[in-house]
């Protein structure tokens, strides 16, 4: 048998080299979406559409992630309309309707107890500074001095629809918005950039339960909420009710839209590992409500007393639930999952 000569193993070595570094090129908007493994391939599927999507990656599992998570396949639940629709014919307005932001019987948890507690401190001492501020001024006679202009509102440049260059980072081609913004509206931008939001504007979050002996005697569920590292909002909190899984993956989607809408976002994308969560909302809610919380087999569906609570937390929300594979390496499902176990070992039976 002839051995092949170093020369060929050498090029053999070289050639399984330049293939694992191969990058791999991710659509997840354009004429094609999909992986591409060529830049020229990439560029006839986004020039020339609209609002384009990609991104170059290192693995071809990065890839196919970010493809997932950006396709406009992700189910979305707006609500916001049907909200408008009942201002316009005379209905409450929801400031005044019963509040429906709870997980237990009508009382918040406690984090969210001690951040509405906190809440209400600030705004005290806010109007007690206002008034001493004010009162300072007239005294002296002087005037408050306006603004200053938000470095931020500047116009940002115009991006092309063809791209003709490779690029590295996440893109997307679109027009850029020349909107004015109002001195609220900037304060509000300024309260929100702790937060990280998707292409389309959704706030992100991760979720996650966990379930220590899942159906069986002595387990033990909690919920875990993440924004992003040492946000003050992430959650890791012991769940309500029976201990199974699908119950804290339904209340950390719950306690999730809650932060999202005290936050001031109108907008969320909930990224979960749990598909039946993403089914419940997305397909079988509207018609279990239909017919009364009853599933075509006419059982009474599971996780019903929760499922309500979760329903009433998407009211006046446009929610984009975006399906992520578990324990796959995803950073901000590991995060969630890690607040999640945090929180099981927090949980009391009940009983």
């Amino acid at each position: 048998m002839t051995r092949p000569s170093l020369s060929r193993v050498f090029a053999a070595i070289q050639l399984g080299i330049s293939r694992q570094k191969m990058p791999f090129y991710a659509v997840a908007r354009g004429h094609k979406p999909g992986i591409y493994k060529t830049w020229a391939e990439c560029q006839d599927s986004i020039n020339g559409y609209a609002r384009a999507r990609y991104k170059k990656f290192a693995t071809e599992s990065e890839a196919k992630e970010f493809v997932q998570e950006n396709t406009t396949s992700c189910p979305v639940v707006d609500r916001r309309e049907a909200k408008k629709k009942d201002d316009d014919n005379g209905a409450a307005p929801s400031s005044l309707r019963p509040t429906t932001d709870s997980r237990n019987g009508g009382s918040l948890s406690p984090t969210l107890l001690e951040m509405k507690t906190s809440m209400k401190t600030l705004q005290k001492e806010i109007s007690v500074l206002r008034t001493r501020f004010e009162l300072y001024v007239s005294e002296r006679g002087d005037t408050i001095p306006s603004k200053p202009p938000n470095p931020s509102s500047a116009p940002v440049q115009k991006r092309k629809h063809e791209s003709d260059s490779e690029e590295d980072s996440d893109q997307e081609a679109h027009p850029s918005s020349s909107k004015k913004l109002s001195a609220d509206d900037k304060d509000k931008e300024g309260d929100k950039s702790k937060f990280k939001v998707d292409s389309d504007d959704f706030l992100i979050v991760y979720t996650d339960g966990a379930c220590g002996m899942n159906g069986r005697q002595g387990a033990k569920a909690g919920m875990g909420v993440f924004f992003a590292h040492d946000h003050p909002l992430n959650v890791a909190e012991a769940i309500k009710g029976r201990a199974t899984n699908n119950n804290a993956e339904i209340q950390a989607a719950t306690c999730a839209l809650e932060l999202a809408r005290s936050a001031g976002f109108s907008k969320v994308a909930v990224h979960t590992d749990s598909q039946f969560m993403i089914d419940c909302c997305a397909s079988w809610m509207k018609n279990w409500k239909k017919k009364g919380w009853v599933k075509s087999d006419g059982q009474p569906v599971k996780n019903k007393e929760e499922l309500m609570v979760l329903d009433a937390a998407m009211s006046d929300l446009a929610v984009k639930w975006v399906h992520v594979k578990g324990h796959a390496g995803h950073e901000g499902n590991e995060e969630a999952d890690k607040l999640a176990r945090q929180g099981a070992k927090l949980y009391k039976s009940d009983a």
